[in-house]
């Protein structure tokens, strides 16, 4: 896609967070991670949280939060301190970057223009299992990151990707309303699968079960429906090509080529006022790709 158009990231395997994770012949041939583009491919947004810390620091760099995990050090090998060149290129603005619930919340908003909330060396947890004095939760990285946006007059774009945990799947016992065909929750008890009428669904760490054994459950084939709200929202209405969208997305936008249906005398009128010209995204839960 050109590049008004290309989505963050864009990757060949979901694991690729930094150059550490990367196969040598992809680095060699130019391929860029995932914590990179976020960096240089999109570099003036706006709100930037979620997890993923030790993606951006270089290798065996000890983590601010867990000094001592070394399965918390950075892990790139390329050396690069992604925060750093951050902080650097935006040393001219109102910028801020945070590592913790207390510094986030902290910030007056009316004196900060961007900020980079790094809150988790990896994957955020789920809330129930979030440490709730380090840790923001989901709505409170939400109202921070509108207080800060809602400031420009021409209105933003915020994405905000929460992941919820579970639910089930079976064979001929008493079994779950949703089911999983493979992951991790694969059980068997004397030979047979476990009954899932003993287990306690409230505790925070419930597993659902699976029918075939697997480390990490996979995606289905099940069609995703999608729909909008606001301007040019007719344009998704339902189930849609993926490469379809961020094209929507860019036209919604008036971005790169897609600029001159906004411009016309038409178009201005209704359209200008309304559309976005702040990018924000929050990556919660689970970063990236």
């Amino acid at each position: 896609m050109p590049p008004p158009v290309r989505p963050t990231p864009t990757c060949v395997d979901r694991e690729w967070y930094s150059d550490g994770e990367m196969p040598a012949e992809a680095v060699q041939a130019g391929c860029k991670d995932i914590a990179r583009q976020l960096f240089e491919n999109i570099p003036n947004i706006d709100v930037i949280m979620g997890g993923g810390r030790k993606y951006m620091f270089p290798k065996n760099q000890s983590d601010v939060e867990y000094p001592g995990e070394k399965k918390h050090f950075g892990t790139r090998i390329d050396g690069r301190n992604l925060v750093e060149e951050w902080n650097n290129r935006m040393k001219n603005k109102k910028a801020h970057y945070v590592w913790n619930k207390k510094e986030l919340l902290s910030l007056n908003p009316n004196s900060v223009d961007y900020i980079l909330g790094l809150f988790e060396p990896g994957d955020l947890p789920y809330d129930l299992e979030r440490n709730n004095e380090r840790d923001p939760s989901l709505t409170e990285m939400v109202e921070v990151a509108i207080k800060i946006l809602r400031k420009n007059p021409r209105g933003f774009y915020l994405l905000v990707e929460g992941l919820n945990p579970m639910l089930s799947d079976v064979d001929q016992k008493p079994f779950t309303a949703i089911l999983y065909g493979n992951g991790p929750g694969f059980k068997v008890v004397n030979g047979l699968r476990e009954n899932v009428s003993t287990l306690d669904y409230e505790e925070n760490n419930y597993q659902a079960q699976s029918a075939v054994p697997l480390s990490m459950e996979t995606h289905g084939g099940e069609d995703v429906a999608v729909f909008a709200k606001g301007p040019m929202a007719h344009l998704l209405h339902g189930v849609h090509e993926q490469n379809y969208i961020p094209h929507v997305m860019a036209y919604a936008a008036c971005i790169g080529q897609n600029r001159d249906h906004c411009m016309s005398s038409s178009g201005a009128s209704s359209l200008s006022a309304a559309l976005p010209s702040l990018t924000a995204l929050l990556t919660l839960t689970r970063l990236l790709c």
